[in-house]
């Protein structure tokens, strides 16, 4: 990875949230009192640069469809990646979830799900990792 500087907190990225959603400021309350990095990568590129040192990758999808799908799905085998992608669908079908674990996502839930106790220890599990 060449001089790239590994941080001393692992890290939790939220991609491709909106002004509208907040997923961002719901992961951080979640995870309040743990000690770790939060990044809003902007972009493809700099999404793929946190992902080397990202505990958990929040992605924002408005549905299964999304690019960003085909992005997680070419980066599931990089042996570099060690955390998980976890996939935030704000338009669900029956058979969304299905499809984006077969695309490389470790979890996939609909927004409402971001609120729930469940989802708060299963960032809390990954994050302990």
């Amino acid at each position: 990875m060449g001089n790239m500087i590994t941080p001393n907190k692992p890290e939790v990225l939220v991609y491709k949230d909106r002004e509208d959603l907040k997923i961002k400021e719901l992961v951080w309350a979640m995870l309040s009192g743990r000690d770790f990095l939060m990044e809003t990568p902007k972009d493809d590129e700099d999404f793929q640069k946190h992902l080397h040192f990202a505990s958990i990758a929040v992605v924002i999808l408005e549905d299964e469809n999304d690019p960003a799908c085909g992005l997680v799905s070419s980066l599931q085998n990089d042996p570099d990646i060690i955390g998980c992608f976890v996939a935030v669908i704000l338009n669900p079908k029956p058979d969304s979830q299905i499809k984006l674990l077969g695309c490389g996502f470790d979890l996939a839930i609909d927004q409402k799900t971001c609120e729930s106790p469940e989802f708060r220890q299963f960032l809390i599990n990954k994050l302990d990792k």
